[in-house]
C-alpha cells in the first residue's frame, strides 16, 4: 500500500504538516511532491495578512531549500480542470490535483482529506490518501511523531476537524499495513 513514492497534494495537507511543523517529513515518505498552481495559492492565502506574510516567508524557503523533491507543477490540460470542478464539485485546488494525476498518473498518489473529493477520487480510481494516514505512517514506521498527540494538536489548537471514530481506525489500519510489510 505505501510503495507509490510520488504525491500531488492538496491544500489541506500542506496546511496540516505546516501546523504540525513536518512540512519536511513529508520527505521520508516520498521522493517527489508535486503541488499545482491554485494549490499554492489556496495555501498562502489567509484573512490575517500577518499569517500569509508568515506563509510565504516559510514556503519561499521551504521551496528553495527541497526543489529537488518538493516540486511546484502546472502539468495539466486546463479545460479538464474546468471539468472536474463542474462534473464532481471540486473547488479550484482540488480540480488541479486531480488533473494533474489524470496527466501523469502511473507512480503518483493524491494526497487529499475532504471527504467529498476522496469519494470523487475513488469513485474515478485514482490512488489516494489522508493526512492522518501520513501522521500514523511517520509514527509507526518512522517513528518521527506521535500520532495522538498531533491529531489533539490539529484539533484543539487548529480546530480542525476530525472525526472521533476515525482516528483510532486509521491508525489501526496503518498499523496493519506496515506491520504486513515488515513481514
Amino acid at each position: 500500500m505505501f510503495s507509490l513514492k510520488k504525491a500531488i497534494l492538496d491544500t489541506s495537507v500542506i496546511r496540516t504538516f505546516y501546523k504540525l511543523g513536518m512540512l519536511e517529513d513529508l520527505h521520508i515518505i516520498f521522493n517527489e511532491v508535486r503541488i499545482p498552481r491554485q494549490v499554492t495559492y489556496e495555501y498562502l492565502h489567509s484573512d490575517v495578512k500577518e499569517e500569509c506574510i508568515n506563509r510565504l516567508k516559510h514556503y519561499t524557503s521551504f521551496i528553495e531549500k527541497n526543489q529537488h523533491w518538493f516540486i511546484n507543477c502546472d502539468d495539466y490540460d486546463f479545460d479538464n480542470i474546468k471539468d472536474f470542478k463542474a462534473l464532481h464539485n471540486l473547488h479550484d485546488g482540488e480540480a488541479e490535483v486531480f488533473e494533474q494525476y489524470r496527466f501523469i498518473n502511473s507512480d503518483y498518489v493524491i494526497v487529499i482529506d475532504e471527504n467529498d473529493a476522496r469519494q470523487t477520487a475513488k469513485a474515478l480510481g485514482f490512488s489516494f490518501r489522508g493526512c492522518l494516514s501520513l501522521i500514523a505512517q511517520l509514527d509507526i514506521q518512522h517513528k518521527r511523531c506521535d500520532y495522538f498527540k498531533c491529531v489533539e494538536k490539529l484539533r484543539k489548537h487548529h480546530g480542525c476537524y476530525i472525526a472521533e471514530e476515525l482516528i483510532g481506525i486509521v491508525y489501526n489500519e496503518v498499523k496493519k499495513i506496515v506491520e504486513s510489510e515488515n513481514l
